[in-house]
């Protein structure tokens, strides 16, 4: 504000419930799901002046701004849009009305950006995606990775997913992607064993494939 304070505040009606399930759908038969009002406007998040010098949402669940608040929904993006601001903030000192335009139009994306050495690793092979920074205004490799991870998903989740369930994940499901690189970084012996496949790093290089 004029004042140099910085600060985010939640607005908006959000359902006041006994269960305090916020937003989520619940069971009109359920006497804790149905709706008591609105969640008070001094109740809902918010923080000012934190220690850091600036606040960063994006969509996503952040825990000291919303863990002990009421629930307000159950649909949170991933935090790569976050962590882009934030790398950006960084990245200077001072910031004008210029600079912080930029950050709004910046189209990177920080998944692909960090990630696709390793996947490109598993792949074993030359690849289109090569060199790529992740900025996704170059079109054709941003659809084609999007796509491409897409194809990872469904063959990683093939035989624990249903088709229906496949599908709706990847649509509904915004941090997907973090999800599944956390599986192939860190949980594919567990994920094969499962499976019955012995070789993981055989069976990751399947599912990139």
């Amino acid at each position: 504000d004029i004042q140099g304070n910085i600060g985010l505040q939640a607005t908006g009606p959000f359902p006041l419930r006994k269960s305090n399930t916020g937003s989520l759908v619940q069971s009109l038969a359920d006497p804790d799901s149905l709706w008591q009002g609105y969640v008070p406007f001094t109740e809902l998040p918010n923080t000012c002046n934190p220690p850091q010098g600036y606040v960063i949402y994006g969509n996503q669940f952040h825990a000291a701004f919303l863990r002990d608040s009421t629930h307000l929904s159950n649909r949170w993006h991933a935090p790569g849009r976050a962590r882009r601001i934030e790398e950006l903030i960084l990245a200077r000192r001072d910031h004008s009305p210029e600079t912080l335009a930029a950050i709004q139009e910046d189209r990177i994306d920080v998944l692909a950006r960090d990630n696709l050495d390793y996947l490109l690793s598993l792949l074993g092979e030359k690849s289109f995606l090569e060199g790529w920074q992740g900025d996704t205004r170059e079109r054709e490799k941003s659809l084609f990775f999007d796509c491409w991870f897409r194809f990872i998903t469904q063959e990683l989740t093939s035989g624990y997913l249903s088709p229906q369930s496949a599908a709706s994940y990847t649509d509904m499901w915004p941090a997907y992607r973090w999800n599944i690189l956390d599986i192939l970084k860190n949980h594919m012996q567990d994920w094969m064993d499962h499976r019955g496949e012995p070789d993981t790093k055989a069976a990751a290089m399947e599912c990139i494939r």
